[in-house]
C-alpha cells in the first residue's frame, strides 16, 4: 500500500492519533514504535523526524488525552438544555470514565512526575467551568446558603473539589484506585454541605 504525501503537521497529528488509540487499546509497555508506523505504511526515519522516542509521542498522546477529556466535561457542564441535576450526573460518569481509560493508557510508573505535573495543569483549567456550574446548582437551590459558596469563593471551592476528587482516585496510584470515585458523591456533599438524601430523591 502507498503512503499518502502530507503536510508535516498533518502526519504528526495523525501520529499522536495513532499512538493514541493504540495505548488505549493495547497500554504503553505493549506499544511499539512499528506498532505506530505499521498503521501508516511508515518508515522509522518518518517517525523520528517528528519524535526522538516512544516516550516522546507517549507524552504528546497523553497531553492531548487529557485535554480531550478535560474538553468533554466543559461540554457537559456548558450544556443549557440540561438541567443541573443531568449535568450533575453526565459529570460525574465522564470522571469515572476518563479515569479508568487513563490507567489503561497513561499509568507508566516510569513517567509518573510527568504525566502528574500535566494531569494537574489541566484539572486547574478545568476549574473555571466547574466554579460556574456551582454557582448555578446554588441559585437553583441545589447548594445550600450555609456552604459558603458566592461570587468570590466559588473558583478557589471548585479548586479544591477538583483536586480533591484526584486526591481521593490516585490515592494508591494504581488501577484499582479508579474504583474509589464510589467517594465523589459523599465528599462533594459534605464540602458543600448538601443534604445526600435530597439530592438522590432529584437524581
Amino acid at each position: 500500500m502507498s503512503r499518502v504525501s502530507k503536510a508535516p503537521e498533518v502526519r504528526k497529528q495523525e501520529l499522536i492519533g495513532i499512538a493514541l488509540d493504540l495505548f488505549k487499546e493495547r497500554g504503553y509497555e505493549n506499544v511499539s514504535v512499528r506498532d505506530i508506523l505499521k498503521k501508516v505504511n511508515g518508515h522509522p526515519g518518518m517517525f523520528y523526524y517528528y519524535f526522538e522516542s516512544k516516550q516522546e509521542i507517549y507524552n504528546e498522546a497523553m497531553k492531548q488525552m487529557i485535554k480531550s477529556e478535560v474538553d468533554k466535561r466543559k461540554i457537559i457542564l456548558q450544556d443549557e438544555s440540561k438541567s443541573i441535576i443531568n449535568k450533575y450526573e453526565g459529570l460525574l460518569k465522564s470522571i469515572e470514565d476518563g479515569i479508568r481509560s487513563y490507567y489503561i493508557a497513561f499509568n507508566n510508573p516510569e513517567n509518573i512526575s510527568y504525566e502528574t505535573t500535566v494531569l494537574l495543569c489541566f484539572l486547574t483549567a478545568f476549574a473555571e467551568p466547574v466554579s460556574k456550574f456551582l454557582l448555578d446548582a446554588k441559585n437553583e437551590g441545589l447548594i445550600p446558603e450555609e456552604s459558603g459558596l458566592n461570587e468570590d469563593t466559588a473558583y478557589p471551592m471548585a479548586l479544591f473539589l477538583i483536586h480533591g476528587c484526584y486526591g481521593l482516585v490516585h490515592v494508591n496510584n494504581d488501577s484499582g484506585s479508579a474504583d474509589n470515585v464510589k467517594y465523589f458523591e459523599p465528599f462533594i456533599c459534605n464540602f458543600l454541605k448538601i443534604n445526600i438524601e435530597n439530592l438522590k430523591q432529584k437524581i
